[in-house]
């Protein structure tokens, strides 16, 4: 499993589904169904932070962290 780095602290949507290994529409279906976190609209861009990322279920947070508490 990828572990994305620490240091990145926001994903784009094409990030997601390369770090989860799925497609990128699938992100957004899992987003629309609240298996992902909702995440940010900058522009036309959804950027999801790694603090909701993990917080947003124990199998996130296993992937993003300990729930964003050393960020």
């Amino acid at each position: 499993m990828f572990i994305p780095e620490k240091k990145l602290k926001t994903f784009r949507a094409e990030q997601l589904a390369e770090i989860l290994c799925m497609a990128r529409n699938t992100v957004y279906q899992q987003r629309r169904r609240g298996t992902l976190p909702d995440g940010l609209k900058h522009g036309s861009i959804r950027l999801w932070t790694r603090n909701e990322l993990a917080n947003h279920s124990p199998q996130l947070a296993k992937i993003f962290g300990d729930g964003g508490s050393n960020e």
